[in-house]
């Protein structure tokens, strides 16, 4: 039931403002320090704000609440679900026990091109077993496998809290060594809700380092919850009004949240098998009672002013006849205008096509509206501000 994103793209920082502050760290009376880390992800025309938030003790005494991973009883033959797991704030990054964590709760930063680890992993076992080639080796770019093999683990860090997770990321970002390197980024997108408004988050767990010939794209999988009355046809397209469903840390519950999705209808004049698509979901969201239902969709996430293409209605009619008689070009009026056009700035969700588990198309579901009702909470007084601190210890050291 989460609702994820999958961007490639530029990882930065905005810069600080009175109202914005990329890094932040504050301290409560009690003795608890809260950081928050917004990093920016730059995918083409989309700036996709995220946020990270770290809660712990200041005095280092705390613990981490995490979960353990799941296994598998041979003599009873089932499975073993995990279990709740608590791990001393000093403990927290001992290899033995962030093996211990489920991986569904660690934080990954990996610093090594893609394919080239599992490359070495193979190209050992064919030094051990003596098939390797000298091509083989040439083509690694290694004369020692093993070694290479060493070195390439350090790139990969995994983490259990999101404090030692924001200052990795934190320092990739300020060493600049990446700056013009694309990263894969995978997340959680979260709403939370206070004195009536939503606020929607994108939340960071995984980052990789892209491809060299890696291309920008932002991609999210949204469970959305929907009943009558939840389509509207419009200018272009269709708008689809439900909900999703997420946990909420400050209630210790899950909450439900209003989204829009979008149905681009745009080219579909033009597109026979987009056009017969789109009458197929708009099926699936069209529902003739009360009932709520459910169903997973791969969107494309947009946030900022999207390229707009030169149409013909955007000429004069000087331009027109030039390029009519073949003497300029579409490009060479996009060249005089200052090269592409962007319109105003866009933030949607675009459906395009159902998530995987969806394939028999929207489901039933128990849910009635009190379910989408949010019950109000009064928050807590913001903390104080802490004097920031240096650690004497560089968990990083070995990664950049």
């Amino acid at each position: 039931m989460n609702n994820t994103f999958e961007i490639t793209g530029l990882l930065t920082m905005g810069k600080e403002s009175d109202k914005f502050k990329p890094y932040s760290t504050t301290t409560s009376p009690k003795g608890w320090t809260t950081e928050i880390f917004q990093p920016t992800l730059v995918a083409g025309c989309n700036r996709h704000f995220t946020r990270i938030k770290g809660f712990h003790k200041a005095d280092g005494t705390g613990k981490v609440f995490t979960f353990s991973k799941g296994g598998f009883d041979k003599d009873a033959e089932e499975k073993i679900k995990g279990e709740k797991l608590q791990i001393a704030w000093a403990d927290r990054n001992n290899p033995e026990l962030v093996e211990q964590v489920a991986e569904f709760k660690k934080f990954v930063v990996d610093l090594e091109e893609p394919n080239r680890r599992y490359h070495l992993e193979k190209a050992l076992e064919k030094v051990k077993d003596g098939s390797i080639t000298e091509d083989e080796l040439k083509e690694l770019g290694v004369e020692d496998v093993e070694k290479a093999l060493i070195e390439s683990k350090k790139k990969r860090k995994e983490f259990i809290h999101e404090s030692d997770f924001i200052g990795l990321v934190k320092k990739i970002i300020d060493s600049g060594k990446f700056a013009n390197r694309l990263f894969k980024t995978l997340g959680e997108i979260q709403h939370t809700e206070y004195q009536g408004k939503f606020r929607e988050n994108m939340v960071p767990a995984r980052i990789y380092l892209a491809a060299e010939d890696a291309v920008t794209s932002s991609i999210g999988n949204i469970t959305i919850f929907f009943k009558e009355d939840a389509v509207t046809e419009a200018k272009d397209g269709y708008l689809i009004n439900g909900y999703i469903r997420n946990y909420d840390n400050d209630r210790k519950e899950e909450i439900a949240a209003p989204i829009e999705l979008w149905l681009d209808t745009t080219n579909d004049s033009t597109d026979i098998k987009r056009e017969k698509l789109h009458k197929l979901l708009v099926n699936q969201f069209t529902v003739t009672d009360e009932s709520y239902k459910e169903i997973g969709c791969r969107v494309h996430i947009l946030d900022g002013s999207q390229k707009v293409d030169i149409s013909e209605d955007m000429l004069n009619d000087f331009q027109k006849e030039m390029i009519e008689l073949g003497v300029m070009t579409f490009d060479d009026v996009r060249a005089e205008l200052g090269g592409d056009l962007y319109g105003d700035k866009v933030k949607k969700m675009i459906v395009d096509t159902v998530s995987k588990g969806y394939s028999k198309g929207r489901k039933d579901t128990l849910y009635k509206d009190s379910d989408f009702v949010v019950k109000a909470i009064q928050l807590k007084e913001e903390p104080k501000k802490a004097i920031e601190e240096d650690s004497s210890e560089d968990i990083f050291a070995d990664l950049m």
